[in-house]
């Protein structure tokens, strides 16, 4: 274990997260006035970003006179018909939408809805959706990146179960499982990248066997899914052997 760790046995930890946890509700936790105006905020831009697009979609049109065709190849985009003169259709595609709605909830993130984002809360699956809506393209700075958000998630796992909180400890580990699994597919055939990705989870897998045992009783499945999902990571990437080696 990492000497940072907190330590459930240790009687000054539990004084610590107190400590950390009055802190949050003071300084961190937006009021609900704060809430309901970042809320409006953010649905202020929405709103323009939309008008935006409709007013572009009215402008920018594209005579299509053949059938678009279909298949895994076909980009994805949104067609609009529109009549246009002697009954002729006239299409618009619009771009995908996925970079501007993880922009909006990046906004809302770093708004400050920090207790509607984090584990196990009601923008919890949005945030993890962001994250991996905004990873890199290269495969190296990919690797580092997903390197980030499983740290992200071993912290948030550590933190809920130190409070006792179930079901944001399960949320945190079942959030780890998909993260390494597309992590360890997305470094697949780049030795740098690969090399990042096994040494980060096999140095994860030590804390997840610890977490395995101590975390409530109701997110046990989700750990020990977690360190089957890290395993089966390291078995394809070659990191077996290396795992073995690690006391």
């Amino acid at each position: 274990m990492d000497d940072d760790t907190l330590n459930p046995q240790d009687p000054g930890d539990p004084e610590v997260v107190r400590r950390l946890e009055a802190f949050a509700d003071a300084r961190l936790s937006p009021s609900v006035a704060a809430t309901t105006r970042m809320r409006a905020a953010v649905m202020t831009v929405a709103h323009r970003r939309a008008a935006l697009m409709e007013a572009d979609a009215a402008s920018a049109v594209v005579v299509d006179p053949a059938p678009v065709p279909s298949g895994p190849s076909t980009p994805v985009a949104v067609a609009t018909g529109r009549a246009g003169p002697g009954g002729a259709a006239r299409w618009t595609w619009r771009p995908p939408v996925a970079a501007v709605m993880a922009g909006i909830l990046t906004i809302g993130i770093l708004g400050g809805m920090a207790y509607s984002t984090k584990a196990g809360g009601p923008l919890y699956d949005a945030r993890i959706w962001a994250e991996a809506a905004n990873l890199p393209t290269a495969r190296s700075a990919r690797a580092e990146a997903e390197v980030t958000r499983l740290d992200q998630r071993l912290e948030e796992t550590q933190s809920a179960s130190a409070e006792g909180d179930g079901h944001a400890t399960e949320a945190a580990l079942i959030a780890y499982s998909s993260i390494v699994i597309e992590a360890g597919e997305g470094s697949a055939g780049d030795p740098t990248a690969s090399t990042t990705i096994t040494v980060t989870v096999t140095r994860h897998i030590l804390v997840l066997r610890y977490l395995a045992d101590v975390v409530p009783a109701p997110a046990r499945p989700a750990a020990q899914q977690a360190i089957t999902s890290s395993t089966k990571v390291l078995d394809d990437l070659g990191g077996t052997s290396q795992q073995q080696g690690v006391h």
